[in-house]
């Protein structure tokens, strides 16, 4: 449901909060640079911003900020920065007009909070960064404050699907949030919920097939990404919940995922990461084209 949270020791409610001002110098560093140690985790530099985050799994001369019982309840990798934030964020910094005067700006499923801190370096008036789990949320507010954005910035806890709260925003973030079907149909009527009027959704989704064996024991994969598919269609039909809401791919990246088989062969499948928009048609026609590589964009109702 749509909670408080606590930012800077204050309560913040997702139907209130204050258009406030902060710092917004500029950086176009967008590549990790640091491993050295934090209290819970390491310390790495994300398109200026530096970050506490999760080593990778594997590395152990850093304990983890979650036990076993707790990586339970979030199978996603909290405090990892997923590979198709930066596609998003790439876009952000390519076109800082888009968060720039914006009345307000929230991202879904923020993790460590790379595309919400960076609308808020880049000019946002106000950003909310949401999540549910309570290391995340304390890891959210760790952050924006490492980066001085605390008075630009808000955490809130968000739990998809049983949204209490209406407010809307007219500027929703997120990267790499439909894992699977269930999660993007939760997503789907979230998105509903928070996305204001002749507003827009920024997403950016990594895709990922599913691999299984063939009678004939021959590794195949599924043809489409069945949770991306989920997500779109469940927010391009008219429902209860409201009318269909436009997409627009913005921009898609090609990377060739590798699958060892036990006899040694090597199968590979191209994966794209997608930079996708979500809103009125209207909305979509005023968001700048990004044409620049990758595959060209392709709109569809």
């Amino acid at each position: 449901m749509c909670a408080t949270s606590s930012t800077s020791g204050k309560a913040i409610n997702l139907s209130a909060g204050e258009d406030t001002g902060a710092d917004t110098s500029d950086s176009d560093q967008n590549k990790p640079s640091s491993d050295q140690t934090a209290s819970h985790g390491i310390l790495e530099t994300h398109w200026g911003l530096s970050l506490q985050i999760d080593p990778p799994l594997g590395q152990t001369h850093v304990l983890h900020a979650l036990d076993p019982a707790e990586m339970l309840k979030d199978g996603t990798g909290i405090g990892q920065v997923w590979e198709a934030s930066e596609i998003l964020c790439e876009y952000l910094v390519k076109y800082p007009s888009v968060v720039q005067n914006v009345e307000s700006i929230l991202e879904l499923g923020a993790g460590v909070g790379v595309p919400g801190l960076l609308a808020a370096r880049l000019g946002a008036n106000r950003v909310i960064l949401t999540d549910y789990h309570a290391v995340v949320l304390s890891r959210l507010t760790a952050n924006l404050a490492r980066n001085g954005l605390s008075e630009r910035c808000q955490v809130a806890s968000l739990e998809w699907g049983s949204c209490a709260s209406r407010s809307r925003h007219s500027l929703l973030l997120g990267a790499d949030l439909a894992a699977t079907r269930a999660s993007a149909l939760l997503l789907a009527s979230t998105v509903r919920a928070m996305l204001a009027d002749g507003g827009v959704w920024l997403y950016a989704h990594h895709e990922r097939f599913a691999v299984f064996r063939n009678s004939d024991g021959e590794i195949a994969f599924e043809q489409e990404d069945d949770a991306l598919a989920a997500l779109c269609d469940a927010l391009g039909s008219f429902c209860d919940a409201g009318p269909a809401i436009s997409c627009m791919q913005l921009r898609a990246t090609i990377s060739v995922n590798e699958c060892d088989e036990e006899r040694g062969r090597r199968h590979s499948l191209p994966e794209r990461t997608v930079l996708m928009a979500f809103g009125e048609s209207s909305a979509l026609a005023a968001l700048p084209k990004w044409n620049v590589g990758g595959v060209a964009p392709n709109a569809t109702e």
